[in-house]
C-alpha cells in the first residue's frame, strides 16, 4: 500500500529533515512483532485489516531531498510525503481485472479505509502535517499491478 500527500506548507515552515522513517507501531511495551502488533496481516480481508494498527510504515518527505523543488514556484509553499506499507494481495486481487479508476465502491471504500490508517498514524509521528493535508492519493497492490506490472502488487 502507498499513500502520497500533498500539503499546503512547506517543509521548512513544518520543519521536516530530509530523512526516511522506517516506523515500527509497536502496542504497549512490548518491542517484538508477536501478538497484536501483527494482528493487521493476519486479517482476512482489507476491511478487519483497516480496524488495526499498521505495524510497519516507511515514510519520507521527497520534498525536503529535492534539490530543485524550490525552483518551481508552484512547490514553494508546497511539501509532499510518500508513506508505504506491507499489504496482503489477497485483500485486493478480486479487482486487479477491472479496470483503473472504476474498480466500485467496495474497492474504493477498502484503500480508503487503510490508506487513512496510514495518514492517521503518521500524522501521530508528524502531527505538525495533520491540518496542512491538501491533496491524498492511495495505491494498493492492485494499484502496483497496473502501473508497475508487478505480479502480485509488490514494489
Amino acid at each position: 500500500m502507498s499513500v502520497f500527500l500533498r500539503l499546503s506548507k512547506s517543509a521548512e515552515e513544518l520543519n521536516l529533515a530530509p530523512q526516511n522513517t522506517w516506523a515500527f507501531m509497536i502496542i504497549g511495551n512490548n518491542a517484538s512483532m508477536a501478538g497484536t502488533a501483527c494482528d493487521f496481516f493476519t486479517q482476512e480481508n482489507a476491511y478487519d485489516a483497516a480496524e488495526k494498527n499498521i505495524p510497519l510504515l516507511f515514510i519520507s518527505f521527497p520534498c525536503t531531498k529535492d534539490p530543485n523543488w524550490n525552483n518551481r514556484p508552484e512547490r514553494r509553499e508546497k511539501c509532499t510525503v510518500a508513506i508505504v506499507t506491507f499489504a496482503n494481495w489477497e485483500w485486493f486481487e478480486s479487482w486487479d481485472d477491472k479496470p483503473l479508476k472504476r474498480r466500485g465502491d467496495d474497492y474504493d471504500r477498502a484503500k480508503k479505509l487503510i490508506g487513512q490508517q496510514m495518514i492517521d498514524q503518521t500524522c501521530k509521528l508528524y502531527p505538525q502535517i495533520e491540518d496542512c493535508i491538501d491533496f491524498i492519493d492511495i495505491g494498493t497492490p492492485v494499484t502496483n499491478n497496473h502501473y508497475i506490472n508487478s505480479t502480485k502488487g509488490e514494489i
